[in-house]
Order: structure tokens, then sequence, then C-alpha cells
């Protein structure tokens, strides 16, 4: 009984990992997770287009600290874990890596409105995108040469794996 009263004033004071708290507005989790897509803008007229620019991300980033991000990479939507590991890589957070390997073959489909057209990715292969080395946004943390060598045995290995950027991965610089 002592145990149960311990936990219990624990989580009065601690609080869980149920839900996030302080200074992220349940607000955007609910408009992230009902808006069912990640958009690419430009942030100018010749730049790339990128998932880092569109408002209700800078919004989310904005509002929320590197703890709440760890416990949403495992919200039950796919889009909030999106948006949770997009921040992290943005912050070049240094579990970036491990989070990604425990995501890797997560087959969740998200829609990614780039421009004019959609498309529907993995979890695992929006991870990957982001944080592959040849892609184009630059100050975001990227795979280094021994992460990568990792990420492609673990590809490799894995006969079943259905992820499409496992080839970008793999054809790319060594």
């Amino acid at each position: 009984m002592k145990v149960f009263i311990l936990i219990f004033i624990s989580l009065i004071f601690f609080g869980t990992n149920a839900q996030p708290a302080s200074n992220l507005s349940l607000g955007h989790l609910e408009e992230i997770a009902n808006r069912k897509k990640i958009v690419y803008k430009r942030d100018s007229e010749f730049a790339p287009s990128s998932p880092f620019n569109d408002k209700l991300f800078i919004d989310f980033n904005n509002s929320i600290s590197d703890v709440e991000l760890l416990s949403l990479t495992e919200h039950r939507d796919a889009y909030v874990r999106c948006f949770a590991f997009q921040a992290l890589v943005q912050r070049k957070h240094p579990d970036t890596f491990s989070i990604l390997l425990i995501h890797l073959t997560e087959y969740d489909l998200v829609k990614i409105h780039l421009n004019d057209t959609s498309s529907s990715s993995y979890v695992g292969d929006y991870f990957l995108i982001l944080v592959n080395p040849e892609n184009v946004w630059s100050d975001i943390k990227k795979l280094s040469g021994a992460e990568r060598r990792a990420i492609n045995h673990l590809l490799l290995a894995n006969n079943e794996n259905k992820l499409v950027a496992k080839s970008d991965l793999l054809r790319g610089k060594k």
C-alpha cells in the first residue's frame, strides 16, 4: 500500500508521460493530427522546399521542450511523431540517431504535400529522408559516416524491409 501511495504522489508532483506538459499547447497536437499532411514550403523564391518552413511546424517547434519532443516520438499519431522527430533533427538533438533506429521499420503512412503535389511515405522513410546526408537542407542533424554505415547494414540485413528511402541512402556516398 505504501508503494502505491508513493507512486500516486510521484505522479501528482512529477506528472506522467501520457501527455506533454508545460509549454506545449494541446491545440498544436490536435491541429497536426487533424491536418493529416506534412507540408513542404519555401522560405524564398529560389530556396528548395522544406518541411522546416511550414508555419504549423514552426509554431509547434517554438512551443515545446526537448523532453516533450522525445516523449512525442512515441505518440499514437504518426504525424505528431514525424513533427517531433523533425524538430529534434532541426535542433541537432544527440538522441536523433537512436530514435531513428527505433522507428526505422515503422510502416504507418503519412501524406506529404510538396507545392501542388501530394505523395505518401512510411514514417521510417520520412525519418530517413530528414537525416540523409544527401538532402539539400542545411543546419540540421544529418547522419554521420558511422551512423550511415550502421543504417546501411541494418537495411541490407533485413530483406523484408519495405522502406523506399533505403535505396536513396544506400546509393549515396559512403
